[in-house]
């Protein structure tokens, strides 16, 4: 008796979105990681697919970065996919509308050929929309308030970027702070001196700048003098608990960007924004009389561009949490989320770029010591019930 061969025909039946925590989904946002699941039959274990993610553009599908390689097991394959904040370019807008949302798919295929895909249909497409990026940022440190800032951020699951001062960091905890920034947070240099000495006395920010830096035993110190003999310092401080450490700036253990912030400024050089703005009343001497007045504009635009010629990415920020006692979560929330006051009307596209924009706050550590921590626990525990609200650490900046 012949015997009868049944032939079983390869075959992708499904595919879906999850989480990290393989949740279902069919909505996520810029910047974060997802998993596509494909489920197959009579696909050997081993058997390689070939995955592509696509844009659904309507009339033309844009590809989304390039093919990747997953292997079947069990009739089944996971691609993981982190959906870069750089493709937000996709999103289309015009004049009177603006689409804050794209619809990604993936193309599978078997054998390297056409003979076995997985259907494109609407089940298989995720949509992807702008999240709210929320960049906690604390100078002056290490100091009063470091511990409480850190445990806060421990307790609620948050990374922050730290902008170090080295003539501040003498606490006898330095060491064990600074390690637990340096493997959990993200470091930015802020100056040794932060143009005042001795230590204590009041930083003069118009000389700092339109004096060429900071007198310090009767010699001056340039202000990029300054920001590097805090990479020094605390490059030496690293390696006493990491002898490996070998970065070329002051930077935390898994970080790739050098970030720094000048005092008493709010000037950024990043590839995303450049600008030198006045923010700060000090007084001015003319002819041996003092005088209120700004630091001007351009003060400190040759030292940021010198520092960012270094190497450093120089950050401000957007918003304050101010140093008043008066200064709540709650008002410093409102502050963050109030469209700005202008004299005319927003686009759809404005509109949803200042409800989506990243935001970089400035705090301070010494601000959030003993009780007045629970502040800052309440505010990040806030924002963290609202979809679509992110922290992040400043070396992830994307504009």
């Amino acid at each position: 008796m012949e015997k009868i061969v049944i032939e079983r025909k390869p075959e992708i039946l499904r595919g879906y979105w999850t989480d990290t925590n393989n949740k279902l989904i069919w909505k996520t946002y810029f910047g974060q990681t997802v998993k596509f699941h494909i489920v197959t039959r009579n696909i050997a274990n081993g058997s390689i697919l070939k995955l592509q993610v696509y844009e659904n553009g309507g009339v033309k599908d844009t590809r989304i970065g390039s093919e990747k390689s997953v292997t079947v097991n069990e009739n089944k394959a996971i691609l993981d996919f982190y959906i870069r904040r750089d493709w937000e370019s996709l999103i289309q807008s015009g004049a009177d509308t603006f689409d804050a949302t794209i619809e990604l798919y993936v193309a599978a295929k078997y054998n390297d050929g056409n003979s076995v895909k997985l259907a494109n249909t609407k089940a298989t497409w995720l949509n992807v929309t702008l999240a709210i990026y929320i960049y906690l940022t604390f100078d002056d440190g290490i100091g009063l308030g470091t511990e409480d800032v850190l445990n806060i951020l421990q307790e609620t699951g948050v990374n922050a970027t730290f902008f170090l001062t080295g003539s501040n960091s003498t606490t006898d905890k330095r060491q064990e702070l600074l390690k637990r920034i340096y493997e959990n947070h993200a470091i930015g240099n802020h100056s040794y001196y932060h143009a005042s000495y001795p230590k204590g006395a009041r930083a003069d920010y118009g000389k700092y700048y339109k004096g060429g830096g900071v007198m310090v035993r009767g010699k001056l110190v340039s202000v990029i003098e300054d920001f590097k003999e805090n990479e020094k310092e605390f490059t030496l401080w690293i390696k006493e608990f990491d002898p490996t450490y070998s970065k070329l700036f002051m930077m935390a253990k898994n970080q790739t960007k050098a970030l720094a912030r000048l005092p008493g400024t709010n000037t950024w050089r990043t590839p995303q924004r450049s600008s030198t703005k006045i923010t700060h009343r000090k007084t001015i001497e003319l002819a041996g009389i003092n005088f209120p007045g700004e630091i001007p504009q351009a003060d400190s635009k040759e030292e940021a561009d010198e520092i960012n010629q270094y190497g450093y990415s120089i950050f401000g920020w957007d918003e304050e949490w101010k140093m008043s006692s008066s200064e709540s979560e709650s008002s410093v929330r409102r502050r963050l989320f109030s469209m700005p006051p202008v004299s005319t009307e927003f686009t759809p596209a404005q509109i949803v770029y200042w409800q989506t924009r990243p935001i970089v706050l400035l705090m301070h550590d010494r601000q959030f010591l003993g009780e007045r921590g629970g502040q800052l626990k309440t505010f990040i525990n806030t924002l963290k019930k609202n979809e679509g609200i992110f922290f992040d650490t400043l070396d992830n900046y994307v504009m």
